[in-house]
């Protein structure tokens, strides 16, 4: 059996920065990615509320990576985020309803992202 290294990673981009775990090979240091975002974590009440900005963003504060994102709809448990051109998945939990927050800009709180590799460069 051959153990995957496992890579923490600062990640730069257009708004905002945050560090994460890297998931896929090897990452080249500076070399620009792709990536797709993932996270583990199931969404709860305490987790999301309105921002009071209409602007995406992505911060790491101390432990907790914030992001800002507009809610285009939640399906099947899952909230899909837009975050500029880009759209993030994140699994809300089954027993509270969170469609409130569909057509609107949201603060949600992770502790951890997970960062995959596209191979598109």
């Amino acid at each position: 059996i051959i153990a995957k290294q496992a890579y923490i990673v600062q990640v730069s981009t257009a708004i905002g920065c945050f560090s994460g775990l890297w998931c896929s090979a090897e990452p080249v240091v500076s070399r620009k990615y792709i990536v797709e975002l993932d996270s583990d974590e199931v969404l709860t009440p305490d987790a999301v509320e309105h921002a009071d900005s209409n602007k995406p963003s992505i911060e790491h504060v101390d432990q907790v990576i914030n992001i800002i994102g507009y809610v285009e709809e939640i399906q099947d448990n899952v909230m899909v985020l837009r975050l500029q051109t880009s759209l993030m998945m994140l699994e809300v939990s089954s027993e509270l309803d969170f469609r409130q927050y569909i057509g609107h800009y949201v603060r949600v709180r992770l502790c951890e992202i997970k960062l995959y590799d596209t191979g598109i460069y």
